[in-house]
């Protein structure tokens, strides 16, 4: 796994968890605008806006990226059912 990236601090709009840091899947990279990423509390699919903000995807916006980028469709669910489970085993 790559090394954590700072960012300005942002709220989950859905758990409101506060991240200050992300990690890209490929490589080391700086998240932009339009970068989709995963709340790693409560597995919401957002993306960054221009200030690197995260903003919820709706379910429409979500089914998009299962039809045009299936294998990064696969890799959301794959990073939201880690979170379920590491949720699971705390409760």
């Amino acid at each position: 796994m790559n090394d954590a990236t700072r960012i300005p601090q942002s709220e989950c709009p859905t758990c409101h968890y506060k991240m200050d840091a992300t990690t890209a899947v490929f490589e080391k990279a700086t998240p932009k605008k339009g970068d989709i990423s995963v709340c790693m509390k409560c597995g919401t699919v957002t993306q960054f806006d221009e200030k690197l903000r995260m903003v919820a995807l709706t379910s429409k916006e979500v089914d998009e990226i299962k039809e045009k980028y299936p294998a990064l469709y696969i890799q959301i669910r794959q990073i939201q059912r880690e979170i379920a489970k590491k949720f699971a085993k705390r409760n």
